[in-house]
């Protein structure tokens, strides 16, 4: 068993709020700090996963609380309160709160009738008008992920392909396929950015690597294709050489890159099995 020194308590003047969800809400959370700390008047902490603490860094916030690492799960589920309370943890998703189900249940089934945002915004009690702040920094490219990458090809010469998602349907893995065959006929290297080595698509490579650095490479190499998911939001800059399948109508409507991050001409497309 591994000893993680928790801290005893925490700061009875400061709300702790756990990103709980996917790394698109930990973005969206992180970027709506500003004006949680306005609405509350008080300091906001993150607790968060150990694989997305390289989000709140992008923001250079520096005082996240690592659940497994600075507090264990067990520390958190005794503090966490149903309400945002000082001194207590707060879930930042509608998915931790059974209350709140008939406001997730839309979400949850992708049958959503307004878009993402807005409903996000909703759920953290926050102005409609209130304005996203967008990343500072991006997480470096380790050297080892480096090393491996350009043996295969100069970096802007890689296109990733990320053909993973938990909150919408997939998408065809002939569509895949097909596209990766396309991309090598034009002379063009690709790695597959998949949880399982065994979805690698065929005519990529498969790197084994954490989501930092699957972002990190995202940002550095030539383009991106990938289904709608958490991955996308960090990697939203990326513009026109990132591209977007949605699975069906309803997460276009929902999950709209363009509609999240306007003036960035994302490419966009719905495939439909």
């Amino acid at each position: 068993m591994v000893f993680i020194p928790e801290i005893q308590q925490l700061d009875k003047d400061t709300y702790y709020f756990e990103c709980c969800a996917g790394l698109g809400d930990t973005m969206l959370t992180c970027g709506y700090k500003y004006a949680l700390e306005e609405k509350y008047q008080a300091p906001i902490r993150f607790l968060v996963k150990p694989s997305h603490l390289f989000i709140p860094e992008m923001y250079h916030i520096k005082d996240s609380l690592v659940i497994g690492q600075d507090v264990t799960e067990d520390f958190v589920k005794k503090n966490t309160e149903s309400k945002p309370k000082k001194g207590k943890v707060y879930a930042a998703s509608p998915c931790k709160h059974p209350e709140l189900w008939e406001y997730f249940k839309p979400m949850h089934y992708l049958t959503l009738t307004v878009r993402y945002i807005p409903w996000f915004q909703k759920f953290l009690g926050i102005p409609a008008e209130t304005k996203l702040k967008y990343p500072l920094s991006y997480p470096e490219l380790s050297k080892e992920i480096k090393e491996a990458c350009i043996k295969i090809a100069p970096l802007s010469e890689i296109v990733l392909l990320s053909p993973e998602a938990t909150s919408i349907a997939p998408i065809p893995f002939y569509f895949w396929k097909d596209l990766a065959e396309r991309l090598n006929s034009q002379g063009l290297s690709m790695i597959s950015n998949v949880v399982n080595p065994a979805n690698t698509i065929p005519g990529s490579i498969f790197i084994k690597m954490d989501v930092s650095d699957a972002v990190a490479l995202a940002m550095q190499c030539g383009s991106v294709y990938s289904i709608r998911s958490g991955f996308c939001d960090p990697i939203f800059k990326k513009g026109s050489n990132l591209h977007v399948f949605h699975s069906s109508h309803n997460s276009f409507f929902i999950f709209e890159m363009n509609e999240m991050f306007p003036g960035l001409q994302i490419d966009e497309q719905i495939i439909l099995s």
